[in-house]
């Protein structure tokens, strides 16, 4: 996928939980989620590109606000590299 479609991907997640359209440059948390919509919006991502690979159970996410969409693009894409590689 293209840094455009997983923004357009990002997009879709955050509309569909009730929050605003975000571009490369914004911060995550300018989408204006609540909290609960930033879990689903970030375990619809795992679900897509293995988002939380790395992640153990229970760990928390940390520096959530100062996450950049340009960095949450990025993490995605790694993901989604990683998950593929391993297949």
């Amino acid at each position: 996928m293209t840094k455009k479609e997983i923004l357009d991907f990002i997009n879709e997640a955050i509309e569909e939980e009730k929050g605003r359209v975000v571009g490369m440059d914004d911060m995550f948390m300018d989408s204006e989620l609540d909290s609960l919509g930033v879990v689903l919006t970030l375990l619809t991502l795992d679900e897509e590109f293995g988002y939380m690979e790395g992640f153990e159970e229970g760990q928390e996410l940390q520096g959530i606000e100062e996450l950049t969409v340009r960095d949450l693009v990025k993490q995605c894409i790694l993901a989604s590299s990683s998950t593929s590689k391993e297949q």
